[in-house]
């Protein structure tokens, strides 16, 4: 067999709530056990920390880098939801976001899109009402969304719609705003 020195799961969590599990564990068998493993989440629930004793060794750490006494950014944030048909999500969402902005220059804006489709298409639209906007999604490159998202981090005065691909792992500052159009496929 060919030496495997380490093995890397990013984002274990997310893995394991789309049923990858069986997955991860027939490959933990599969490698040979001499290795360094390596295992990111953005949180511990229990099938995480199931998932790190079957695939690490004993003396394994968690490391937290969230500081101890510090509530969740969601629970700081005042949220709301608005129910509307389909045919009034878009005049809706141009409706708060000139709300939202017509006051505030350094308005920072992310609007979630359910699909890279319906994140271009927002974005056209929005575009074409002449607001200052960028996408990003899974059908545009690499370097491109990396460029977009940096662009988005150091700017103010600016919508970023986006699909999922922003959702996990991103960490904007300054946001003034979120938006979810659509129902997202889970509650994070």
């Amino acid at each position: 067999m060919i030496a495997f020195l380490v093995l890397i799961y990013d984002e274990v969590d997310h893995l394991l709530d789309m049923g990858f599990r069986k997955d991860i564990e027939k490959i933990f068998a599969a490698i040979p056990k001499q290795r360094q493993t390596l295992m990111f989440s953005a949180t511990i629930p229990d099938e995480v920390r199931q998932v790190c004793h079957i695939a690490m060794k004993r003396d394994f750490e968690y490391i937290n880098t969230v500081q101890e006494g510090s509530e969740d950014t969601h629970s700081q944030v005042r949220q709301m939801h608005l129910v509307a048909p389909l045919d009034k999500h878009f005049p809706l969402l141009y409706a708060i976001l000139k709300e939202r902005i017509a006051d505030d220059v350094d308005y920072k804006v992310l609007v979630f899109c359910t699909t890279a489709m319906v994140t271009r298409l927002v974005a056209d639209l929005l575009r074409e009402l002449n607001l200052n906007v960028r996408e990003i999604h899974s059908r545009k490159p690499q370097s491109y969304r990396t460029r977009v998202s940096d662009e988005f981090r150091k700017s103010k005065g600016l919508i970023l719609v986006t699909s999922d691909v922003s959702a996990r792992g991103v960490d904007y500052p300054d946001v003034t705003l979120v938006v979810q159009v659509g129902l997202p496929d889970d509650r994070e």
